[in-house]
């Protein structure tokens, strides 16, 4: 029985070694698929990007302005209505 333990526990080991795996393997496609949406946005208006993100998930547009340059950030944060301009800002602060 505490063999079969054993063998059981490395069995669980290696799958969860394998998931860290695969879990590291995604997180580097997200982000390399966010820095393609960044340079993409920042070589459009400002003015076109703001109606763009406001449509998206808050965590995501937070992530899009971190990895933006800071000027063309502002410019596009600029872009939104003063209200959610005003949260956005709040939130980078964090």
């Amino acid at each position: 029985l505490r063999l079969e333990t054993q063998e059981t526990l490395k069995k669980i080991e290696q799958v969860r070694a394998q998931m860290e795996t695969i879990s590291a393997a995604a997180d580097q496609e997200r982000v390399k698929q966010v820095k393609k949406w960044v340079d993409i946005f920042q070589k459009m208006q400002p003015e076109k990007v703001a109606p763009v993100l406001s449509g998206l998930d808050q965590d995501l547009q937070l992530e899009l302005f971190n990895m933006m340059d800071p000027a063309k950030a502002a410019k596009v944060l600029s872009a939104f209505p003063p209200d959610i301009a005003a949260k956005l800002s709040a939130s980078l602060k964090q």
